[in-house]
């Protein structure tokens, strides 16, 4: 399975112009995603990350996806991709793990107006949220597309 992650680089003039950052509701709580443990192959390298995010947090601990960069704010996940040799969950490779930053924290809009928290510790996402989201008074609004 595939799936399209886009990071909205206008959505904070989006929620200024729609008159502030209170104008989405908090999806409902009782469907927050689960922390998984997942493994993203980066450019030839496997990173252990954490994430809570719809969709995403669907499969199960110690999933590999493949990591595609489009553009600075677009990525592609694919899960069917092959592990490295000498590689795997089971094998008791260490992947390098950055958890708990700053920059990872996102709201997944749902739909036209609901938003979860959500945390994604992908490391080509970082770049665009380290660019884009630094001084901004909101965490970075994230969309997900499943692509067949």
């Amino acid at each position: 399975m595939k799936y399209k992650l886009k990071i909205e680089t206008e959505w904070p003039n989006i929620a200024k112009k729609r008159g502030g950052f209170t104008y989405v509701d908090l999806f409902d709580w009782s469907l927050t995603p689960k922390v998984r443990e997942h493994f993203f192959l980066d450019n030839g390298v496997v990173y252990e990350h954490r994430i809570m995010c719809p969709m995403l947090s669907l499969h199960p601990d110690k999933k590999l996806f493949r990591v595609e960069t489009i553009d600075p704010n677009t990525f592609i996940l694919d899960t069917h991709c092959e592990w490295p040799v000498g590689i795997s969950a089971e094998s008791g490779f260490v992947a390098k793990e950055r958890y708990n930053t700053g920059d990872c924290v996102y709201l997944y809009l749902h739909n036209d107006r609901q938003v979860t928290p959500s945390h994604l510790e992908i490391n080509a996402m970082r770049k665009c949220y380290k660019e884009l989201y630094d001084d901004v008074e909101s965490h970075p609004l994230l969309t997900i597309e499943v692509i067949r």
